[in-house]
């Protein structure tokens, strides 16, 4: 018996789709459907059942990515359940064949089969049919339950350990920069003979300490420098000891140089603390977007060491006439 074929118009029917939503759910579930000599493509009557399945699901309220999961199941169960209606097809045949010998052998003067019993048969063949479907059904749909049940539970446990990790941190860095606000006015009071330094002082923020290292090597002589590894400590330096000028690494993790340059500009008191980037990216995009932020300026990372000690020196001594034109 040759298999039926249906064009893609046809299949949308009779799934009750649209035809181009047929060929979205194709590519995002990877189900490989058969093509013609021509490269047309085809379908089954077994596809039809798949796609009729998907849909059932969609309209439950899965994402295609939770179906994508069930896709093997659902043509294992397909394969299954045909072969189910093929054992089903073939206790017919053979009770109907043992039930007209039956018959023939009862009624040998009749010329054919009593109309009634062969409707109470068709009766009874039917309804042994019909459980096996219902039977497949019951159990495939309880299989696809759990699945999903699982993969859902798998996927908002995984989202929900995501989100507890970032307010974690959030409320961590927010409680750090509140208790480091309290101790502002006790870093205000001067220390009893401690000698004021009249350096420009420079706060270095930088994850990298080979990065430090080296720049703090460069400006300690003609500045007084202090170096922290993270965008929470830069704050908490910020906060105790006000700097004239703060070198900020622009990519850190939890804290980068964008959120402390936020917090410093939200602050009436430091928001007038100059900032100068370090980056590592020079493409026009990324030096968009750092300058966006309004900083002073911005230097890449691994510039020439004169370079670097130039820049620095040209800021201050801008900042130097700044002050003297306006006094």
């Amino acid at each position: 018996m040759s298999e039926t074929r249906y064009m893609i118009s046809d299949m949308a029917k009779k799934v009750d789709v649209e035809a181009h939503v047929l060929r979205y759910w194709e590519e995002e579930l990877d189900i490989g459907v058969s093509r013609t000599e021509l490269g047309h493509r085809y379908y089954t009557e077994e596809d039809i059942r798949l796609f009729r399945k998907i849909k059932e699901l969609k309209e439950r309220g899965l994402q295609l990515k939770a179906i994508k999961v069930l896709v093997p199941e659902l043509k294992k169960k397909e394969a299954e359940s045909l072969e189910k209606e093929d054992t089903a097809g073939e206790k017919i045949i053979v009770l109907e064949k043992k039930k007209s010998e039956k018959e023939q052998a009862e009624t040998l003067p009749a010329i054919g089969p009593d109309p009634d019993k062969l409707k109470q048969f068709e009766s009874i063949v039917t309804g042994i049919f019909r459980q096996v479907v219902q039977d497949n059904n019951v159990e495939l749909e309880g299989r696809i339950t759990d699945s999903v049940v699982k993969e859902m539970n798998v996927l908002m446990q995984i989202r929900e350990e995501r989100e507890e990790e970032r307010f974690r941190r959030l409320d961590e860095t927010i409680r750090t920069y509140q208790k480091n606000r309290q101790l502002v006015a006790a870093a205000k009071e001067p220390i009893v003979n401690k000698k004021k330094s009249t350096k420009p002082k420079i706060l270095l923020v930088d994850d990298s300490m080979t990065i430090r290292e080296g720049i703090r090597r460069l400006l300690v002589g003609d500045y007084e420098v202090s170096a922290v590894q993270s965008g929470v400590s830069a704050i908490r330096a910020i906060t105790l000891d006000k700097p004239d000028l703060v070198l900020l690494d622009y990519d850190m993790p939890v804290c980068d140089g964008r959120h402390v340059l936020e917090m410093l500009r939200s602050e009436k008191e430091f928001a007038d603390v100059p900032v100068i980037f370090l980056t590592s990216r020079d493409d026009p995009e990324s030096v968009k977007k750092v300058l966006s932020l309004k900083p002073e300026g911005y230097m890449m990372k691994y510039l020439k060491p004169t370079e670097i000690r130039s820049r620095v020196d040209n800021f201050f001594r801008k900042k130097k006439a700044e002050q003297a034109g306006r006094s």
